[in-house]
């Protein structure tokens, strides 16, 4: 049979007109159909110079070429690639020359679906308007169904019906792309740009830990806002999922950073789970500004006031019990039991570490604790008095007048009178 020629494209073993009906169809409807050796090395712009053009990259990979070298010719390969274009490769019978349908789109790339493929790669908003337009220009088939059932048609004559093989892959996948190119894509005017960028945001990130640790809001403040800064000039303008992603990244690195400082867990998991939630409901870059600084602060405020990092284990505990359980048993005895240790050497130990007795400590905590509900909710002076652990109406007052300097009653009737001057 002889050779057909479409398009300047010779077709071994087709017969010249199906050639010509088939190149026709595809090129009415906008597909590439493309011809070339093997002996050439580098296939080119068989991609409509997405890898060469847009994305810099020269010369194609070994890898590549293997694969391109090792197709039998009895094989129909349909290929989709990261980017979402769609190929059928072919070796044709007889000759060292590969024919490539392709690329095509399936599937509208959307702006939404750009920005995640970009993300995806890591490559930036750099490409973006290059890729937009890169993708305005293929074409784009409804009906991937039928595209393949035209390809099978021209395969049947020429390999012969039944006599050949379909495969489906997807070439390069992610880890692939990583492996074959993802360290070739630079833009010329920045080069090593991606290395910086790391570094940079590894400094920052440790010094906002450090700063955390401390309990230094000021410097953490600081070296937040460049880190946002950082973020931003990588990320893709208006995808919000990918400063939520970072967002959750730098919650996780902060509750690390309270923890080593010596807070414990459960003051650290409460905080953390809520900022997670509100992360959710983040809609963009400043409502993510927004809330990592209030963030940080939140954190560099729990390591101020529940940093026990030079206190004793048992010290430590008991002031964990005190701030959790205000309601509990926290009698010397009570929390000595809970520990397993002897109650006089915990009495001591405490005295020490803290200054105070341990009892004195836990009715000052109780008596703040109970202002803060005569403050803000209405409360009966006995339920306040319940929800502080103390069931002795006479006790609670005399402990109450002790260190407020008036009575429960009394409290509250200032507090509401203060309210109301405010208010005029």
């Amino acid at each position: 049979m002889e050779e057909a020629k479409s398009s300047g494209i010779a077709i071994a073993g087709l017969d010249p007109a199906i050639a010509n009906l088939v190149t026709e169809l595809f090129a009415a409807a906008g597909v590439p159909v493309t011809s070339f050796s093997l002996a050439d090395g580098d296939p080119g712009a068989l991609d409509q110079g997405l890898r060469r053009e847009i994305l810099g990259i020269t010369g194609a990979p070994q890898k590549i070429l293997d694969w391109l070298n090792r197709l039998e010719p009895n094989r129909l390969v349909f290929m989709d690639d990261i980017f979402h274009c769609s190929y059928v490769v072919l070796r044709q019978p007889k000759e060292e020359k590969i024919l490539l349908v392709g690329p095509v789109l399936f599937q509208r790339m959307t702006p939404d679906r750009i920005r995640k493929l970009l993300r995806e790669l890591d490559l930036g908003d750099t490409l973006r308007t290059s890729l937009e337009n890169y993708f305005s220009g293929l074409p784009l088939m409804h009906d991937q169904g039928l595209f393949e059932r035209l390809i099978c048609v021209g395969a049947d004559y020429v390999f012969g019906k039944g006599r050949y093989q379909i495969d489906h892959i997807t070439f390069p996948n992610s880890e692939q792309w990583s492996d074959l190119f993802g360290s070739s894509v630079r833009i010329p005017e920045k080069p090593f740009l991606n290395v910086r960028h790391i570094e940079q945001r590894f400094e920052l990130e440790g010094q906002i830990l450090t700063a955390i640790s401390n309990g230094n809001d000021n410097v953490a403040l600081d070296s937040i806002s460049r880190l946002m800064q950082l973020m931003s000039a990588r990320q893709i303008p208006g995808d919000a999922q990918a400063f939520r992603y970072d967002m959750v990244a730098m919650n996780t690195l902060m509750r690390k950073a309270a923890e080593q400082a010596g807070v414990h867990p459960v003051y650290i998991d409460a905080y953390f789970r809520q900022c997670n939630r509100e992360i959710s409901t983040l809609q963009g870059e400043e409502d993510c500004v927004t809330f990592i600084r209030k963030t940080v602060l939140g954190y560099c405020s729990m390591v101020k006031e529940h940093r026990f990092q030079g206190h004793s284990y048992a010290v430590r505990r008991v002031i964990t019990y005190v701030s959790t359980d205000i309601a509990a048993d926290l009698s010397l005895s009570a929390l000595a039991a809970e520990l397993n240790i002897n109650s006089s050497y915990l009495s001591t130990l405490f005295r020490k570490e803290m200054g105070i007795p341990l009892t004195e400590y836990v009715n000052r905590a109780r008596v703040n604790h109970a202002k803060r509900l005569l403050e803000t909710t209405n409360l009966p002076i006995k339920s306040v008095a319940a929800q502080i652990g103390i069931t002795d109406m006479p006790y609670f007052s005399r402990l109450f007048r002790r260190m407020a300097g008036t009575t429960p009653k009394g409290y509250r009737e200032q507090k509401y009178s203060q309210q109301i001057q405010s208010q005029d």
